[in-house]
């Protein structure tokens, strides 16, 4: 994801970020978003607040990397942003959906679900 651009927010929980490569992030659960400032702002993450609140500060940015750590999802930006989604104890907290059937979940506790892509028609 390296590159790609935070093309469009969703406006409504859950929050999904769609890039500009068609892959899809969505986080239905707790999550930290550090500014380019260094400013910190934790959300609960299944809040309509916090959707809207959040989709201004992503709108536009560019992925420097996305990195998966005992089940954490991190997105660091070219900015300096940084949003972190930690797995959730009870649900699956975040996912990752690729334009070829790619799909990453966190499940509930933390461990990964992974789909690879899908084979291209002959």
């Amino acid at each position: 994801m390296d590159g790609q651009i935070i093309a469009r927010v969703s406006e409504q929980f859950p929050l999904i970020l769609y890039t500009s490569e068609k892959w899809s992030i969505t986080v239905e659960s707790a999550l930290t978003f550090t500014d380019a400032g260094d400013d910190t702002r934790r959300f609960k993450g299944d809040a309509p607040e916090d959707v809207t609140a959040l989709g201004p500060l992503l709108q536009g940015l560019t992925f420097r990397e996305a990195t998966v750590e005992d089940g954490s999802l991190r997105l660091a930006f070219t900015n300096g942003a940084e949003l972190i989604a930690p797995p959730d104890p009870h649900y699956e907290s975040w996912g990752v959906t690729g334009p070829a059937g790619q799909r990453i979940i966190s499940m509930p506790g933390g461990e990964l679900a992974i789909w690879a892509a899908e084979e291209p028609d002959r």
